[in-house]
């Protein structure tokens, strides 16, 4: 699934533990540690930097 670093904070205000696990996370510096993040596998994983739209980046996560 695609999604916003915009749509992740909108979708923690009813989702507890997407809230929880966003910590003291702001979404700027989510956003910067998604993009420092972008194109490095962890952990079996792969954060993917997909494009570019008003509300900002659109982010997906790859399994490997």
């Amino acid at each position: 699934a695609v999604f916003s670093v915009t749509d992740l904070f909108a979708h923690a205000e009813i989702d507890a533990k997407l809230r929880y696990g966003l910590g003291n996370f702001s979404p700027r510096s989510l956003g910067r540690l998604l993009a420092r993040s972008a194109g490095h596998e962890l952990d079996g994983v792969r954060i993917e930097r997909v494009g570019d739209v008003r509300e900002g980046v659109l982010w997906r996560i790859v399994r490997l």
